[in-house]
């Protein structure tokens, strides 16, 4: 799949970017530091702004020093948080010609830089196995909340955790069915799909018919 990303060309974008992290925030303080974080992401690179915003979420710098005094009013704590995050600002010119010098395809990030247009090309196949793995460890963990309060030397389950582990996993699973039909909708062979949930979710071929299908197995009370 190829398609051209219009973001940075949106006037508004850096705007949204702030809005959207603002209200995902769970208290002032972290909706004001994703906010800040991503206005600042653009010129400093994901790795750094992330970091600086977990430094502050945690209140602790790189040296062990606190970011802000939490009992301090709103104002000053937001105050000194701007101060952190802007820091490690560095020209937005030095960025864009450092991510042009590194590209695989110079010429088409040179054009994106300078008109916030950029192609790309999405191997399906490849990301969908990518997400599998991913899934396939939520799976797993799914599983194994059944042994929630487990009596280990007994052959049974409690069933309140298998109810739980059942309930988690139908959930996963109902997504890797979404995943699979929408990647055989971009024109994905079905049965290199099913290889990759095998291989890559880590589940047995009887499984994966079963996720194909989009049909879910109930995990019993008995350990098998």
């Amino acid at each position: 799949v190829s398609y051209v990303n219009f973001s940075a060309s949106d006037p508004f974008g850096g705007i949204d970017q702030v809005l959207n992290a603002v209200s995902s925030g769970e208290d002032p303080i972290n909706a004001f530091t994703k906010g800040v974080g991503a206005i600042v992401e653009p010129f400093v690179g994901v790795d750094i702004a992330t970091r600086r915003m977990s430094n502050v979420i945690n209140n602790t710098d790189d040296y062990g020093k606190q970011v802000y005094n939490p009992e301090a009013k709103f104002e000053d704590q937001t105050a000194d948080i701007l101060a952190y995050m802007y820091k490690v600002f560095e020209p937005g010119t030095a960025t864009s010609v450092r991510k042009v010098i590194a590209s695989d395809d110079p010429v088409n990030e040179a054009i994106g830089q300078a008109t916030g247009m950029k192609n790309f090309d999405v191997d399906v196949s490849e990301q969908f196995s990518f997400k599998m793995k991913e899934l396939g460890d939520r799976m797993r963990d799914a599983r194994n909340i059944r042994y929630e309060d487990y009596a280990y030397g007994s052959s049974n389950f409690k069933p309140e955790s298998v109810a739980k582990a059942n309930e988690a996993l139908m959930a996963v699973e109902a997504e890797a069915h979404q995943l699979y039909m929408s990647a055989q909708r971009l024109g994905v062979d079905p049965a290199i799909l099913k290889d990759h949930i095998i291989n890559f979710g880590r589940v047995s071929k009887d499984r994966a018919a079963l996720i194909t299908s989009g049909q879910f197995l109930e995990l019993s009370d008995i350990k098998q």
